[in-house]
């Protein structure tokens, strides 16, 4: 009997041991991932900010990507950097704006395929039966 109560203690012991070994495990992750989050936002400069705006594309890290590339520059530098994100912005103002007329014309052209080509069908048909008739 003793030795079975003994078995069993041990047995939850090594459980708990176990539970307590896999939440320790669990809080390390947790840290990981949060001191990730922190080096990830706070140690980006440079070539990474670069990147990680060119794959954004958006205006906001055009902008961010011009005060990380000017720092330490002088003005100079701030100057020449800010006006090639006008003209990038403006570059991606005039792609948005080709794309959009793109789309429209695609659809106006798809609504004319559909609804203007049956209705001139009619009207050729309804022409050359009239001119039967005469």
């Amino acid at each position: 009997m003793r030795t079975n109560r003994e078995k069993r203690e041990r047995e939850r012991e090594r459980e708990r041991d176990r539970e307590r070994e896999t939440e320790r495990e669990r809080e390390r992750e947790r840290g990981k991932t949060e001191k990730r989050g922190e080096l990830g936002a706070a140690e980006m400069s440079g070539t990474a900010s670069v990147a990680g705006t060119a794959a954004m594309g958006g205006m906001v890290g055009m902008v961010v990507t011009v005060v990380t590339a000017t720092e330490g520059t002088g003005m100079a530098g701030t100057v020449v950097m800010s006006t090639v994100v006008m003209v990038l912005v403006l570059v991606q103002i005039l792609i948005l704006v080709l794309v959009q007329v793109l789309v429209l014309v695609l659809v106006m052209v798809r609504v004319l395929v559909l609804v203007l080509i049956p209705v001139l069908e009619a009207a050729v048909e309804d022409c050359t039966e009239r001119a039967d008739m005469e």
